[in-house]
């Protein structure tokens, strides 16, 4: 006799059965991927605004480098056609958003405010400072004195600082009305520089032409 229900007698033939994800470890799951792209995107964005601080620091130095180049190369005034001045960088606390690098037209080793690329003007560029960073201190040093003791934090008196570098001499001449006093020279100076998170980097430039960023 033949048996239907077993082709060919051949034993019942069974099939594995494969389990899925359940409701309960997918949410696990994708609390766990949201969890660590959050982290990565948090970490990202602060990378990200030291990494513009540290950029502006460098920026800023190689701006004043271009001073000393532009002013020993003899450049000419942008303003001024035939005009071969020194060229220098100015900072200023009651506009911590932005510097400006000039041409020292009438040769008194600071900035006369004007428009930038008017004639006559001894205002050649400004740089306006993004992404919320700001100047956030401007510090002198005297020969044998210390940073410490010309500091101007931006609660003080307006603040005018300029680094400027005039042929044939190679030194800069670093003036400013640092404390709100009367105009006077420095030896070194001190450019620092704040995010919106208070992370934090100066530059330092002295006399010598030397640039460093801390």
């Amino acid at each position: 006799m033949i048996n239907l229900d077993t082709p060919c007698g051949r034993g019942t033939r069974s099939y594995p059965v494969t389990a899925g994800f359940t409701l309960l470890e997918m949410l696990v799951t994708l609390s766990i991927f949201v969890i660590i792209t959050s982290t990565l995107l948090i970490s990202y964005s602060g990378f990200n605004k030291h990494l513009s601080v540290d950029t502006l620091a460098h920026e800023i130095g190689q701006w004043i480098r271009d001073a000393q180049v532009s002013a020993m190369s003899v450049k000419s005034a942008r303003t001024v056609a035939g005009m071969y001045p020194g060229y220098g960088v100015h900072f200023t606390l009651s506009d911590p958003g932005k510097f400006i690098f000039f041409a020292d037209l009438d040769s008194d080793d600071q900035y006369d405010p004007g428009v930038c690329g008017a004639a006559g003007s001894e205002c050649e560029r400004e740089i306006v400072l993004t992404q919320g960073n700001k100047i956030d201190a401007l510090c002198g040093v005297t020969t044998g004195g210390i940073f410490t003791a010309k500091c101007l934090s931006p609660n003080g008196a307006s603040s005018v600082f300029d680094i400027v570098f005039t042929r044939p001499d190679p030194d800069a001449v670093i003036s400013g009305d640092l404390n709100g006093g009367a105009s006077s020279g420095y030896s070194s100076a001190r450019i620092t520089i704040v995010s919106l998170q208070g992370y934090r980097r100066t530059v330092e430039a002295w006399i010598t032409g030397q640039i460093s960023i801390q």
